[in-house]
């Protein structure tokens, strides 16, 4: 979202609490971002690296 007022920065880190729509062409992904903020990933239109 272009017009986010206060936007996850490029390289911040959270862990996914939740994911909805498995076996579709798309899937939300529910994160608890380490800056206390949860925010929904949708997978494929978001960019996001796994890091384990």
């Amino acid at each position: 979202m272009d017009d986010d007022p206060n936007p996850i920065a490029v390289g911040d880190l959270g862990y996914v609490t939740n994911v909805n729509g498995i076996g579709k062409p798309w899937c939300q992904v529910t994160v608890n971002w380490d800056s206390g903020r949860t925010l929904r990933l949708l997978y494929p239109q978001d960019n996001f690296v796994i890091v384990e």
